[in-house]
């Protein structure tokens, strides 16, 4: 039996994002198990982008004035900026654990310019806290621990459980699919995505195919021009079962996530990459950061080297080039390997593990 365990998550849906999923399955799974309760905001849309450091940290005083006076054996924040609740709480109640999704983003993110990644680096202690007697690092990712190691955090605080899918996501492709000349990009729309790039330089090798892109969050209004001056379509947020189709459909499922010199943002695991692949999609992918580990090193998708013109195209060639019947056998492998290995269930269940031997 689990502890009187809490879940805390600020990243939530409506928001959109692999931390918003990740945290919307971690509390549905849990929720109606013995002793679990949970904290999210009630939001009916995501909060601007210039005021969510705001929210955030009203977020984590308001909880922390609910939990004050309950006691809890084990808490669970699932984003290191909500440090606060954790550290203040464990002041009080010295034998409560604390378990503290990391993701990367927070270790670098004090490198990208501005006056909020210069506050971040002020007032969030990553040090501090990874010194606490009590608080374990929860992991998705080689290349995240890696990050988190060589920040300095204790190699025994760390804890690494791979992301998953839910079993609605995974869907075996049919033996009458038709490929279609576009390729697929469905995420939340950023420069690190590589997207700009990609339509730049990529996708005039490929005058006969369109990017088409899904998603509902843009950065910023400049790459929404640049996407629309080249052969792309923007189709927005599209339902479960037309995106299902979309990705069975598409020549290639796109991830061209750009390289990152100055290490201002870092991507964990990029949890639509295996859910493209569970959904029956051919997904081609940057050779970087958590990219690679989520399609374990090329053997659930193709990858191609970051920031690499003569790479990608060559290996969208490939892809392009393979015969229908090898393109079905290699999805329905790696279909049946995600359904088999990455579901939400096995995620859960190492989750639970790690709660139980705190």
């Amino acid at each position: 039996m689990l502890k009187k365990t809490l879940l805390i998550s600020y990243n939530f849906p409506p928001v959109v994002g692999g931390i918003e999923t990740y945290s919307f399955d971690l509390i549905n799974h849990f929720k109606n198990k013995k002793n679990v309760s949970f904290i999210i905001p009630k939001l009916k849309k995501p909060v601007n982008r210039n005021l969510r450091a705001m929210s955030m940290i009203l977020f984590s005083i308001t909880t922390f004035a609910k939990i004050i006076f309950k006691k809890y054996d084990l808490i669970h924040i699932t984003n290191f900026n909500l440090w606060i609740i954790c550290f203040f709480y464990s002041i009080f109640y010295k034998k409560t654990k604390f378990v503290i999704s990391l993701w990367g983003l927070e270790l670098v993110y004090k490198n990208k310019k501005g006056v909020l990644p210069f506050i971040h680096k002020l007032i969030v202690p990553i040090k501090v806290i990874s010194k606490q007697k009590n608080f374990t690092f929860l992991t998705s990712s080689n290349s995240s621990t890696n990050l988190a190691l060589n920040y300095g955090i204790n190699k025994e605080k760390l804890f690494k459980i791979p992301l998953g899918v839910s079993k609605e996501t995974i869907h075996q492709i049919k033996n009458d699919v038709k490929f279609k000349k576009y390729f697929l990009f469905s995420g939340r729309v950023t420069e690190r995505k590589g997207l700009s790039w990609f339509a730049e330089n990529v996708l005039p090798y490929f005058p006969e195919y369109k990017l088409f892109i899904t998603g509902s969050i843009v950065e910023n209004d400049e790459l929404l021009k640049t996407l629309k001056t080249h052969n792309t379509e923007w189709l927005g947020r599209v339902s479960r079962s037309e995106l299902i189709k979309l990705r069975q459909e598409s020549s290639a499922v796109v991830i061209p996530n750009i390289l990152q010199p100055n290490q201002n943002d870092f991507e964990a695991y990029g949890y639509v990459t295996i859910e493209s692949v569970a959904s029956g999609g051919l997904v081609v992918a940057s050779n970087y950061q958590g990219l690679a580990d989520s399609l374990k090193k090329g053997q659930l998708g193709f990858l191609a080297e970051a920031s690499d013109l003569k790479s990608w195209v060559s290996v969208l060639n490939d892809v392009i080039n393979l015969e229908k019947k090898e393109k079905i056998q290699i999805i329905t492998e790696r279909t049946s390997y995600i359904k088999n290995n990455l579901t939400l269930d096995k995620v859960f269940k190492e989750t639970e593990k790690l709660y139980e031997s705190l």
